[in-house]
């Protein structure tokens, strides 16, 4: 774990004046988990601070303690630039690189106030932050906090709305404890659960409240779009926002739709192509075992993340997305046949 250069701005942080924490673009249960949990753990010193993101929260996140209090760029963007401006610290969670966090980027990079970085994905752009709490063998972000909050923080008492909003990024990034788990992770859940969170409604919330309309998305992604080459053990499928219209998606319906492709049996890489509104194609990478599917991220799609989850863009249309990975596929072909699951 990198924790040293946070160590001069503990206690400054807890006299803090006016303190933004930043989480990356389509925020996901961890990048809010972990934000609110950061804000909960410093207002206990009276410190000011907000939240703020690019773009709006996934429905089943609106449950979260304080989630209405975060402040969204595409709403109210003079409000999120004024407040970054004016900032004596800036706290980013749950990204290594700025450029996650999309629009804000600019105003972050001018800022003059120093820069923290929580996080626990590969290769964090350590030049870009002044301090750095960083582990890659920690399940999520947020158990990062908790472990930041036992250690630095231990006059302050532990509240059930800190603790859903903790446990929340970790039943996220896990798949609800299924993935990147180590010891640590489980002692910290029990501890956790000790303080009288609600974990039906947060299980629920993630996993169980999806709407009509995105279970017909699944669906017809099952019936009609999902790709499967045994020769290389991998499936695929893909989604045009023409085909996504007749299903009145909110944000956040193709959250996890990537994982049913690992479900078929013997797969051990899975990928979503999504076309967004500004017409690039978002890519989903999933994978099991010591496939590691950042490295297809990273290497052809100006992306990256976790060996077994991770993410990246292709400019062009879905066709061309898929034809390009298509043809880098046969790269990895001996690394996918020979992995003993």
């Amino acid at each position: 774990m990198n924790t040293a250069s946070i160590l001069p701005f503990i206690e400054p942080l807890k006299s803090a004046s006016n303190l933004v924490i930043v989480t990356h673009k389509n925020p996901d249960g961890d990048a809010i988990g972990s934000s609110l949990g950061i804000l909960l753990l410093l207002e206990k010193y009276g410190v000011k601070a907000h939240v703020v993101v690019e773009d709006e929260l996934p429905y089943f996140l609106h449950f979260l303690p304080r989630s209405q209090d975060v402040i969204i760029y595409n709403s109210d963007p003079r409000r999120v630039q004024e407040l970054i401006s004016s900032a004596s610290f800036i706290i980013c969670t749950d990204f290594s690189q700025l450029n996650r966090c999309g629009k804000l980027e600019p105003f972050v990079r001018q800022s003059s106030a120093p820069r923290i970085l929580f996080d626990h994905h590969p290769e964090p752009d350590l030049a870009s932050f002044q301090a750095v709490y960083h582990d890659v063998t920690a399940s999520s972000t947020s158990e990062l906090i908790a472990i930041f909050a036992s250690s630095f923080f231990t006059d302050v008492p532990i509240t059930t709305d800190w603790a859903t909003c903790i446990y929340t990024g970790m039943v996220t990034d896990t798949g609800c404890f299924r993935f990147s788990l180590r010891p640590q992770t489980f002692q910290i859940a029990a501890n956790l659960l000790q303080s009288n969170i609600p974990v039906q409604q947060i299980i629920t919330q993630i996993f169980d409240s999806y709407s009509f309309q995105r279970i017909q998305l699944t669906g017809f992604v099952l019936q009609n779009k999902l790709r499967y080459l045994p020769e290389y053990r991998t499936a695929y499928f893909s989604l045009s926002e023409t085909e996504m219209m007749p299903f009145n998606p909110r944000r956040g319906d193709t959250e996890g739709l990537v994982n049913h492709t690992l479900s078929i049996e013997g797969v051990v890489l899975g990928v979503f192509f999504n076309q967004k509104p500004d017409d690039t194609i978002r890519i989903s990478f999933r994978s099991k075992g010591a496939f590691a599917c950042n490295d297809i991220a990273s290497k052809f799609f100006n992306g990256g993340g976790h060996r077994n989850a991770s993410g990246g863009q292709y400019a062009g249309t879905i066709e061309e997305a898929i034809e390009y990975f298509l043809k880098v596929l046969p790269q990895y072909k001996d690394q996918l046949i020979s992995l003993s699951l």
